[in-house]
């Protein structure tokens, strides 16, 4: 019984692996989606508010969610040292000079915690300085992004298709 239990157990190890395989080799980036695979809801999480956001600001919204990737890893809580935080890793200063050009009097550097604070500012900085490319290495994510799609979650949650952008 327990040698029938390992084979089935065996074949069902056997045919996932051959599925996942499948998938990575229909895939335009297999590293992509192996990185989508292992963040789980994570990918998709900020979806909404990054559409939202990037078509507020007039960037790309794969670009900006390439940005939130590169930076944390879709984690809103991330820190490196004293000055980078957030979803999108900006810095305290970058986050002052947007709250500055923006007129936001109550900006406290914490605030770059709030994934939509964020974001704006990531886009500001997309759109201010007019070179999105180099907050995201090489672009390979964003067009992954295009590639795939940008999420079926923020799609639903806009009521239609993801903005021409997109």
């Amino acid at each position: 019984m327990t040698r029938i239990l390992a084979m089935l157990l065996g074949i069902v190890v056997l045919v996932t692996a051959g599925l996942a395989g499948w998938e990575l080799a229909k895939s335009p980036d297999a590293g992509c989606t192996l990185e989508r695979w292992l963040c789980f809801e994570r990918f998709e999480r900020f979806d909404a508010d990054i559409l939202e956001v990037a078509g507020g600001y007039g960037v790309d919204a794969a670009e900006l969610k390439a940005a939130a990737w590169s930076g944390s890893g879709f984690r809103a809580s991330y820190q490196r040292g004293e000055r980078v935080r957030g979803l999108c890793a900006v810095t305290r200063e970058e986050g002052m000079a947007w709250a500055q050009d923006r007129g936001v009097r109550t900006f406290l550097p914490v605030d770059l915690w709030d994934a939509r604070v964020s974001l704006e500012v990531k886009a500001w900085l997309m759109k201010r300085d007019g070179r999105a490319g180099v907050f995201v290495g090489d672009g390979r994510f964003a067009r992954y992004l295009r590639a795939t799609g940008f999420g079926v979650h923020a799609e639903k949650a806009l009521g239609g298709a993801a903005p021409a952008k997109f």
